[in-house]
């Protein structure tokens, strides 16, 4: 599976497989999901939407990756545009509704300016981060930037910063330990490293250790916990989904972290086909991946 292919189309799919697995399940406690197990696709639950529905992580993705291709690089006000047009158009959504939208991310977009207060160190800028990871002309300034459309403390940028060091190094056939190790050496003169110490000893760490909420530092903890303890990408996600609480956020950057290990083939084909605008879906992805080898 290590020989994997397209693994930046595998990240982008197997983020939104991973998104729309945990959006039934939303809010859903770790006890209940232990007794009763996701095992598949399933739909209604928390929002009422069908099996195969994505929520904000894959709309904000997608949107993303319109913006970069569309400007052919990295513009924070046409990417912000993009963003405000899927809050108040819908567009980017898989049956023309926005739903779960954060609160900081609303609040920012109808601002005009990310939000820096320490209260707003959710995983809304983490989970729309992937694109940037994979695209190699993305920059510090850029990433930071993107982040800072929503999410503009330092924790959160930090956050992202990290995850597109550990998305990097994987694409370089890092393992997971080896990535993190990669990553936390890169940002250690980040005063808010500190609340990333945590990363260093993820395999230690079970799963009662294991925080599945929407602050920032839980959800890349947690998504990379279980890609650690994994060697598949449906187990991987799978692991996300049934830690419960922030299900889909968790899963979705779990999933990207998956699909850039095992690649587009690695994610069930079952699973891609019961995504709604799945074409869709698998055509932004390989495009997309076809845009960052050009």
């Amino acid at each position: 599976m290590r020989n994997a292919e397209h693994r930046i189309a595998g990240g982008i799919v197997g983020l939104v497989v991973g998104d729309a697995l945990g959006v039934p399940v939303e809010f859903v406690p770790r006890a209940h999901l232990a007794a009763k197990p996701v095992r598949k696709m399933t739909g209604y639950g928390t929002y009422n939407q069908p099996a195969g529905t994505w929520s904000d992580d894959s709309s904000m993705t997608l949107a993303t990756i319109g913006s970069l291709i569309e400007v052919n690089g990295y513009s924070k006000r046409n990417m912000a545009k993009k963003f405000v047009s899927w809050m108040e158009c819908a567009h980017y959504t898989p049956g023309g509704v926005t739903f779960d939208v954060g609160m900081t991310t609303q609040q920012a977009l109808m601002l005009g300016h990310g939000l820096t207060s320490e209260l707003s160190n959710g995983n809304g800028s983490l989970m729309r981060m992937a694109p940037l990871a994979l695209w190699k002309g993305a920059n510090d300034e850029m990433i930071e930037s993107a982040s800072g459309i929503t999410h503009a403390h330092p924790r959160s940028v930090l956050g992202c910063l990290l995850y597109c060091d550990i998305i990097r190094a994987l694409m370089k056939r890092a393992t997971v330990p080896e990535a993190i190790e990669i990553a936390l050496d890169k940002r250690a003169e980040y005063p808010e490293i500190e609340h990333y110490k945590r990363l260093a000893r993820l395999g230690e760490l079970k799963e009662s250790d294991i925080e599945s909420s929407g602050y920032v530092v839980h959800t890349l903890e947690a998504a990379l916990w279980c890609a650690m303890t994994t060697d598949r990408y449906r187990d991987c996600v799978l692991k996300a989904v049934n830690l419960g609480r922030d299900t889909d956020t968790v899963a979705a950057v779990a999933g990207s972290i998956a699909g850039v290990i095992y690649g587009l083939a690695g994610i069930p084909k079952k699973w891609i086909a019961t995504l709604k605008r799945g074409n869709y879906v698998v055509e932004t992805a390989n495009f997309f991946e076809a845009w960052c080898n050009q």
